[in-house]
């Protein structure tokens, strides 16, 4: 390989899977440089992986690759096994020497409560997720320190009973926005900048939820994954740029008309998660409902059917409920996009198939007469 120019071998690091990687690294200097930032770029840890983070943590200072991480997870619950201190102290080590990251990920107890104070002021981070830690002390004035974060994730069912206020004034910018409500987060006044919101309640409460998602008059996405139809169409006069709505179907006994979505004029994708029942009969109805709607799934832990506009019949395929899912946030979102171009490309194709058809017929047939 040391005959090989660079952009090839480029190439060949680029595409290669990361086992292989591995290997390649210790046998030439030019290949390690190259694997290095694709290596460490996106660090994830799961359960039971203990001693890799043992192993990070023990050459840290010497590593030369933790410079290039941009993502950092850490998707483990310390206190469930054994050596849970251990695994504490050393990502509190770790955290120090991210001095490039861009999303930061930490699971419950998985670190310090101090920990986000650790954070090297090099890191410009723009995800933040929180998920069932103990990080709030330091919280409010993290985030008002932290201007070029643009999507936070806090999940709180145990926060030791300390109540979190959030609020435009003390946070960035943000574009998106999930937390589980309760008691113990406040929501104080408008956020106008954040355009993508999904809300847990915690414990559920219709009426909470929907004071929640008031403060926040300019999304264009909403996931209410234990909310009820009802809720949803209550909130629709406060929503009115709302294109992509990810919602239960199924959790009340009170059967939606078809009729009721029309409130919502510009929405293009809806998803059901479907949890007590499966309803498809009156999903169909939802989906010829709105004129606007591109795309409807319905899915369910074992299936996934998709509605297209112009489509005979569902397709089924995609994601389910136990289809593990991007750790980081708006990953619904941009499927949806992606979907809706996607039918909407394959509409115009079908349109302009249709009306060439007639044209080449003519053609032969002239063509024929002609001959």
């Amino acid at each position: 390989m040391s005959q090989l120019p660079n952009e090839l071998l480029q190439v060949i690091v680029t595409y290669s899977e990361r086992k292989t990687l591995l290997n390649l690294t210790v046998i030439s200097k030019r290949i390690n440089a190259m694997a290095l930032p694709i290596l460490y770029r996106d660090i994830t840890f799961h359960i039971k992986d203990e001693l890799s983070i043992s192993l990070l943590r023990h050459n840290i200072q010497a590593n030369r690759g933790i410079k290039y991480t941009k993502a950092f997870a850490i998707y483990f619950f310390p206190c469930y096994f054994e050596g849970y201190d251990e695994v504490r102290a050393n990502v509190d080590c770790i955290i120090p020497y991210l001095v490039n990251v861009r999303r930061l990920c930490l699971t419950r107890q998985s670190a310090s409560p101090g920990v986000l104070s650790r954070l090297p002021a090099s890191a410009q981070l723009t995800d933040l997720i929180l998920d069932h830690t103990h990080c709030w002390k330091d919280l409010p004035q993290f985030l008002s320190c932290n201007p070029t974060l643009e999507a936070i994730a806090i999940h709180n069912s145990d926060n030791n009973g300390r109540v979190i206020e959030l609020a435009a004034s003390n946070l960035p910018k943000l574009r998106t926005l999930e937390i589980t409500f309760n008691e113990l987060v406040h929501i104080k006044g408008p956020m106008p900048s954040v355009a993508n919101l999904s809300v847990h309640p915690f414990p559920w409460s219709g009426r909470a939820t929907g004071h929640v998602v008031l403060n926040f008059p300019s999304i264009c996405s909403l996931s209410l994954p234990h909310a009820d139809l009802p809720v949803v169409f209550s909130l629709a006069p406060s929503l009115p740029n709302l294109e992509f709505l990810r919602v239960s179907f199924g959790n009340s006994d009170v059967r939606p008309n078809a009729s009721d979505f029309a409130v919502f004029p510009k929405l293009r994708y809806v998803r059901f998660v479907l949890h007590r029942f499966s309803d498809e009969g009156l999903a169909l109805e939802l989906f010829h409902a709105v004129q606007s709607l591109v795309i409807m799934e319905v899915c369910n832990h074992f299936k996934n059917l998709r509605w297209v506009k112009s489509s005979a019949a569902p397709e089924e395929g995609g994601d389910t409920l136990n289809d593990s899912k991007p750790i980081w946030g708006e990953w619904w979102v941009k499927r949806a996009r992606e979907r809706i171009e996607e039918a909407l490309k394959n509409q115009r194709y079908r349109r302009n198939a249709v009306v060439r058809t007639p044209r080449l017929i003519l053609i032969l047939a002239t063509a024929m007469n002609s001959s």
